[in-house]
């Protein structure tokens, strides 16, 4: 019988490496091995290091914009640890400082520090509540702030540009605060920031409109005491000297006041004074005289400048005085 020829063996392709079966690593991903745990040994420093770093420069910060002495403190206290994330005020009057605060309070609501862990193939992530660090001692600082000046109804512009420059120097530090959260610590202190320039913006109309306010009132004031001079120098008297004076207005008066008591004697018109000497002596014209020669009056129609004029020419005489008595 002949025997059938013995069976052919299957040859199997070589096997790969294991290493060509993994899934290559994303970009940024930390190396395994060795070289894992030295990159870890390294993020632990750097982040070791971190907290120091942003305590110091935010307490710089700090100092350089803020004038409240119980704010300044901002390392050494004790007052910046995490409080309720409610806002806390019942009724308020600057309706951009409750919207930052509500931004500050969302943050730390919404904070979390993510640590994972691997349990039989189950990832869980626990969460940490920061009390003392500097982002919180920072939140805090500037959540009391806006609750202290939320239901004031009249900020100071001072006080609202410091809290902007506090804010807007916080954002020019963005290696010293990384981002772990969608909602990030910066991401908060820019939404602050805008609604403090909103605050800002509204606290210069008001300033300016109470600006124009006091000036139309200045100028209402000059105006009725200047008609009330003129009205008494015509209308009660039979004056025709003042037919020869160019205007009855204050400013022009003053040219033609007495020599002996002139509040304003560089101003002085020998001429008028000549042509008003009798009118000035009479009882009406003796009174509106002193009116005239008050230093309210100078101050409300000349300035702060012609007030101090008058004061040294007021000291002037009463020095020539000192001497002919003695």
């Amino acid at each position: 019988l002949a025997q059938a020829p013995p069976a052919r063996r299957r040859r199997h392709p070589p096997r790969a490496p294991a290493s060509a079966l993994r899934p290559p690593r994303p970009a940024g991903a930390s190396p395994r091995g060795p070289g894992r745990q030295r990159h870890q040994a390294m993020k632990k420093a750097f982040k070791s290091t971190l907290p120091p770093q942003q305590t110091d420069t935010l307490q710089q910060l700090v100092t350089k914009h803020i004038t409240d002495p119980a704010l300044r403190n901002f390392v050494g206290s004790e007052d910046f640890s995490l409080t309720s994330t409610e806002r806390g005020l019942q009724r308020w009057e600057q309706v951009h400082l409750v919207a930052a605060l509500d931004v500050l309070t969302a943050y730390q609501r919404d904070r979390r520090a993510r640590s994972a862990c691997q349990v039989v193939g189950v990832r869980f992530a626990r969460t940490k509540v920061y009390t003392h660090d500097p982002r919180t001692r920072m939140v805090e600082l500037l959540k009391r702030w806006l609750r202290t000046h939320a239901g004031n109804a009249n900020v100071s512009e001072e006080e609202v540009r410091g809290i902007c420059g506090l804010c807007r120097d916080i954002l020019n530090h963005p290696a010293l605060f990384p981002a772990r959260n969608p909602r990030s610590f910066l991401q908060s202190i820019a939404e602050v920031y805008d609604h403090l320039q909103r605050q800002l913006k509204e606290v210069l109309e008001r300033d300016r409109t109470c600006a124009d306010l006091a000036q139309r009132i200045i100028s209402l004031s000059r105006n009725l005491i200047s008609d009330v001079v003129a009205f008494l120098l015509l209308a009660p008297t039979d004056l025709r000297q003042t037919d020869a004076l160019p205007s009855l207005e204050i400013v022009a008066l003053w040219q033609s006041l007495p020599e002996a008591d002139h509040p304003l004697p560089g101003r002085a018109d020998p001429v008028l004074q000549r042509g008003m000497r009798d009118a000035w002596a009479t009882q009406c014209g003796s009174l509106l005289a002193a009116v005239l020669s008050t230093p309210w009056c100078i101050r409300l129609f000349n300035g702060a400048r012609a007030e101090e004029e008058a004061s040294r020419a007021l000291e002037q005489r009463a020095s020539a005085k000192t001497l002919e008595d003695a």
